[in-house]
């Protein structure tokens, strides 16, 4: 969660850690140490700064503090550290036993006199560089300056670049006014760390390979004179930005510490000592960061309130006169591809009919379907597509096939963020629901090939991915209802349009809200509605005013009723990872996209469809006209319109 923006970016860290009074009782800074016998090094200038150094071997770790503290808010941490290797906190200038410099200075000098520092004090590198809030981003601008030095990293609760343009952005004048203090005892002004963070937004941020990992704390301190709806604005700002650091590196972590304010140094130590291990060892090794290690020691949150308990779903019954098997595939300590981690991830899904195997005990017969956007595997058991496709004689007759339907990440029965971890639960995209569905197939049902791939609106986007990831993994590809091109223009507007109506709504409250929002979950269902209308049908099913008003209001009780105002955001903001259009040429098995004429999330005047389908190898693009039977975008699950296009692909693609 987002910590005490103001206090514990520009003021006294007492004032930043009234939180620490609650019921919690994390352990709160000491008051300032006593002196020891460490050493005042020369940093130019006329000034010299103070540090203290423990233990020894390499690489060597630097400690650099939030704004308003020194080196005393690591003396939990630093004598743990020093059992590994050695470690060395130091007091900016200005902070701690450092001397004052002249002011005003910008961010620059800081980060030069640390590099002075670690050169006349005679500190060894390789580093490893810890920074904690506003020191978060000291140390990542010390590596844009100094890349050579650094062997690796760990933020704590950090700063990031977009803080001014997406947080302080959100602040009254006067409290921005407030925050600019000219009596800061560092002398770094408002406007010294916005053009630091212009500074770090236009450099080349990237660690590479290096190892980093992301603390990020799971809990929001109150902060006096600070709206509720500011605050939950704020936490929901803070969260994403956090999500967003584990990209700067290809070998990262990303652990929220579930009862932790943004002191985590203080109230969660061992997890500091653990991140800070975890990197050190990767920088001797050469190896990779290992989140599961950090997992078990970030406390399970709070039990979630008894209002907001998942939803139970009822057991199908018999789907074409077969009863479904269901189960859960478990997979510990999930990590997704914004360096966040579940300890445990849970899918959901239905099997339908008999796995058949071959000699050597290979499935033959399996075939995977994908649901869409807020939906399930049980949407599949309605009869416009069950009746259509599973029984009897059939395209995908149950006697003869396997069909396997997942509910991926955030829907259904598996895990998603109102199972309790509401706006803490990982920040999942398709990449992660993809992966997700290939270990269910692979690792949980043991099927290492599909006779056919198949999904719709949202399932057929992770169609494209399946084929361009596992190209040999399936004889064919049915994309019902979406284009291989990343959501853009209209498409994603209206997405755009869906997130900002939950966030904005202030019931929602940060995702931390004891009742659902109404108007968010209305917002939502509205656009879901509209986007997923069929124009000529709803004329012919709706001919008056008063009969499209009570659609209306019977859609949104329905909607209001059925889903989750975070389940909604995370399921519609996934889509911002998916972009399968540079490698459609790595396609190989017979694939068959089918779009309706009607369908406002892909209009076919766009013609792209026609356009990108030429580069994969075996593709065919089917389009079906409008009419008063369509469905516009839900066209993807009534199987009349499509059925005997796919009886001809499963045809052509059978193994002889």
């Amino acid at each position: 969660m987002v910590p005490a923006s103001r206090a514990a970016l520009l003021i006294p860290c007492l004032f930043a850690m009234s939180a620490c009074l609650g019921a919690t009782a994390p352990v709160c800074p000491a008051p300032p140490r006593a002196p020891v016998a460490d050493a005042m090094v020369d940093v130019g200038g006329g000034l010299s700064v103070h540090v203290h150094c423990m233990g020894s071997g390499e690489p060597t770790v630097i400690l650099e503090a939030g704004a308003g503290t020194d080196g005393s808010a690591w003396q939990l941490v630093q004598p743990e550290i020093a059992r590994l290797t050695r470690a060395c906190v130091y007091d900016r200038a200005g902070a701690g036993y450092s001397e004052s410099p002249a002011r005003p200075r910008d961010v620059g000098q800081i980060v030069r006199e640390l590099h002075t520092l670690l050169a006349n004090g005679n500190l060894a590198g390789p580093y490893v560089l810890v920074g904690h809030s506003i020191g978060g981003l000291y140390v990542r601008l010390y590596a844009v300056e100094y890349p050579g030095d650094v062997a690796g990293m760990v933020l704590v609760d950090a700063s990031s670049e977009d803080q001014d343009l997406r947080m302080w952005s959100l602040e009254p004048p006067e409290v921005l006014a407030a925050m600019d203090d000219p009596s800061d005892r560092e002398g770094v002004r408002l406007d010294a760390k916005r053009a630091a963070m212009a500074r770090l937004r236009g450099a080349n941020r990237s660690l590479g390979d290096r190892p980093l990992v992301v603390l990020t704390a799971g809990l929001q301190s109150d902060e006096p004179g600070v709206s509720p709806e500011l605050r939950a604005r704020e936490s929901q700002v803070w969260n994403a930005m956090q999500a967003e650091l584990p990209r700067l590196s290809s070998n990262s972590a990303h652990v929220v510490a579930a009862r932790s304010h943004h002191f985590i140094q203080l109230e969660a130590p061992e997890l500091v000592v653990a991140g800070v291990r975890e990197v050190v060892d990767a920088v001797r090794t050469h190896g990779r960061v290992d989140a599961a290690k950090l997992t078990a020691l970030a406390a399970p949150p709070a039990p979630p309130l008894a209002t907001l308990a998942p939803r139970p779903t009822a057991a199908p019954g018999p789907i074409a006169g077969v009863t479904p098997v269901q189960g859960d595939f478990r997979r510990k300590d999930f990590v997704f591809t914004s360096g966040e981690t579940l300890p445990e991830l849970r899918i959901h899904y239905m099997t339908l009919g008999t796995a058949r195997r071959d000699a050597s005990g290979h499935v033959t017969n399996a075939v995977l379907i994908m649901h869409g956007t807020t939906g399930s595997g049980q949407q599949f058991a309605r009869k416009q597509f069950a009746d259509v496709l599973f029984g009897p004689g059939q395209a995908l007759d149950l006697q003869r096939y396997y069909v396997i339907l997942p509910d991926d990440i955030g829907h259904g029965d598996s895990s998603k963020p109102s199972d309790g971890l509401r706006a803490r639960f990982p920040h999942y995209g398709y990449v992660d629901m993809v992966e997700a569905e290939h270990a269910l197939v692979v690792d949980g049902l043991g099927v290492d090939h599909l006779a056919l791939v198949m999904g719709t609106s949202m399932g057929c986007m992770h169609s494209w991915l399946w084929a361009e990831t596992w190209p040999s993994a399936m004889d064919a590809v049915m994309a019902l209802a979406c284009l291989p091109v990343p959501i853009a223009g209209r498409n994603r507007e209206w997405r755009r349009m869906l997130i900002d109506g939950i966030e904005q709504d202030p019931e929602w409250s940060g995702g931390e809200y004891t009742k659902e929002p109404r108007a968010a979950l209305l917002s939502a269902g509205h656009l879901l509605g509209l986007a997923g209308s069929a124009p000529m049908a709803d004329q012919k099913r709706l001919p008056t005013r008063d009969a499209a008003d009570k659609d209306v209001e019977e859609s949104e009780r329905r909607f209001a009723s059925t889903h989750d105002a975070n389940d909604v955001l995370y399921a519609v903001a996934a889509s911002r990872d998916y972009d399968p259009s540079a490698d459609l040429e790595k396609i190989t098995a017979p694939l068959l996209l089918v779009n309706s004429a009607d369908d406002f999330i892909n209009p076919p005047e766009l013609r792209i469809a026609e356009r990108e389908i030429k580069r994969v190898k075996h593709g065919r693009f089917l389009l079906i006209g409008a009419s008063e039977s369509t469905r516009g975008h839900g066209t993807h699950t009534w199987g009349t319109f499509w059925q005997k296009d796919l009886r001809a692909l499963l045809a052509a693609t059978a193994r002889k």
